[in-house]
């Protein structure tokens, strides 16, 4: 029978049993891919589960190890509830945990302190032992004058820290200078008298003069000119070979 009560005919039967057939087969694809994805679920279960296995395992063995460290260090701890050296790793002690004082001049190795671990004005007078530093280890700039002495051969006092045998340090010559001057360089047969000055303040004590160029060419004076100047001249002997030049120079010294 049709939907509308009427008897069905052949091609309607065999357009029903066509769409039956495809429903079936859909249902049957579907089915199939139920069974597929229950399957893979099935596998990846499993692997879940073996994964948390592993994982229970590695944590009951991370504990027994931890237990294990906790142990070792419970031993090495002393009886006076300090931590030992056995416990300490390497550089694990900085400056900034350790207490004011609390490492003592016993604690420290021999030469175990050196140079680029004492700061600036660290080290005070009270630290050093005495008649333990040298000439080399003192900052000549940073002492005072020399207190009063008592002389030798007198019982007086002698304020004399400034003088040297009695004398003023400026009663010494000190700060010697050279002063050097030259001629133009020529042919001239003469040349001379030139003078080589000590600056303001200095006295000439000594000096000399020099050719530079041809040769038979003499120094005819060489000599002081007062207090603060050197005075040469120089004369060829018969013809000059060529240009030449002189050179006077002059020792210039303060005090004395």
């Amino acid at each position: 029978m049709s939907d509308d009560g009427k008897p069905a005919s052949q091609e309607d039967l065999r357009g029903r049993l066509i769409r039956d057939e495809i429903r079936l087969a859909h249902d049957e694809e579907r089915l199939e891919q139920e069974e597929r994805w229950i399957r893979r679920n099935w596998r990846l279960a499993l692997v879940l589960s073996g994964v948390l296995a592993l994982t229970i395992l590695a944590l009951v063995l991370s504990v027994v190890a931890l237990n294990r460290d906790i142990d070792a260090v419970a031993q090495a701890q002393p009886r006076d509830a300090s931590v030992g050296t056995a416990a300490l790793q390497d550089d694990a002690v900085t400056p900034g945990k350790l207490a004011p004082g609390a490492v003592t001049p016993a604690a420290l190795a021999d030469r175990s302190v050196t140079l680029a671990a004492i700061a600036d004005g660290a080290v005070k007078s009270r630290a050093v032992a005495p008649d333990s530093l040298t000439g080399a280890d003192i900052d000549e700039g940073t002492l005072g004058a020399v207190p009063s002495a008592k002389r030798a051969t007198s019982a007086a006092t002698a304020d004399d820290a400034d003088a040297l045998g009695g004398l003023a340090a400026g009663r010494y010559v000190n700060r010697p200078v050279t002063v050097t001057t030259r001629s133009s360089t020529s042919t001239l047969e003469a040349k001379g008298p030139l003078s080589a000055a000590c600056p303001s303040g200095t006295r000439v004590v000594s000096g000399g003069a020099s050719i530079d160029g041809a040769a038979r060419v003499a120094i005819t004076t060489s000599a002081p000119d007062g207090e603060d100047e050197w005075i040469a001249s120089a004369a060829a002997i018969g013809t000059t070979s060529g240009p030449w030049t002189l050179e006077v120079y002059a020792v210039c010294v303060r005090g004395g």
